[in-house]
């Protein structure tokens, strides 16, 4: 098993790639404790991947916008697992506008979630994570590499993401923590429920045009497939690996 007696927080792992993550690495043998805010889901998760086994997952309500609850559940997590290995941020949302359009709620809520949760989630991690070493795994977006049509808030929010995580792979080496980022691309429920919210149908069908014109394997990943990519990271398999932007999105994304 790659992360037998491993410890990991995984958030937003109520739904999505980074439920399928939870699922993987209890798989693999880790203890994952969960933060997210759909509580039902989160204890379902939960409970699916414990019994799968063989190793557990716990679920805790945390608002990843919210400082003093990020770093007050970290450190219980850490507690009830006996230390931290890893720490996981996929918790995020997706507001789909013109760059125009964009209100200044809109844009903290962008970038009180991804960057300035990812900031708090990673530096509430950093005390336990350097006791014995660990991994980072932030969660990019193509929209920060290349650019997305419709997402300029979520990409602003989402490179903000990546300069962080490379500059703390630099600064934390020293500490034995190995901090990347990925850009995962799987086309979930959650996330079609979004853009549909926010798009016309004929918006819509024009996004799915746009992204497989420019998807050179010619479809959408699947969150397994995106699991798997956390699972490389938080594994040893990557022992040498730090401050990487690896994508995981068919091709989508082909520069550094």
């Amino acid at each position: 098993m790659l992360l037998e007696a491993k410890r990991s927080i995984i958030t937003g792992g109520s739904s999505g790639i980074a439920a399928a993550t939870v699922e993987r690495f209890v798989r693999e043998g880790a203890t994952v404790v969960i933060f997210d805010i759909n509580d039902e889901a989160g204890e379902q998760v939960a409970e699916r991947a414990t019994k799968a086994g063989p190793g557990r997952a716990l679920y805790k309500h945390v608002d990843m916008r919210n400082r003093s609850e990020i770093f007050e559940a970290v450190d219980w997590a850490a507690g009830q697992m006996g230390g931290l290995d890893n720490f996981t941020m996929c918790a995020g949302i997706v507001l789909v506008k013109q760059p125009e359009d964009f209100t200044e709620k809109d844009l903290t809520s962008e970038f009180a979630i991804h960057a300035f949760g990812t900031i708090y989630g990673n530096q509430a991690a950093f005390p336990h994570l350097k006791v014995n070493g660990g991994t980072i795994i932030n969660t990019a977006s193509y929209a920060a590499a290349e650019g997305w049509p419709g997402t300029a808030a979520y990409g602003a929010a989402k490179a903000a993401v990546v300069g962080w995580s490379r500059t703390c792979a630099r600064d934390w080496a020293k500490h034995n923590i190995r901090v990347n980022t990925i850009n995962p691309l799987a086309y979930t429920p959650i996330v079609e429920e979004q853009f549909k919210a926010e798009m016309s149908a004929e918006q819509l069908a024009e996004f799915q045009t746009w992204m497989m014109a420019h998807l050179p394997m010619q479809r959408y990943g699947t969150v397994e497939e995106c699991a798997g990519s956390y699972l490389y990271l938080a594994s040893d398999l990557s022992a040498f690996c730090t401050g990487q932007l690896l994508a995981v999105d068919g091709g989508l994304t082909v520069t550094r």
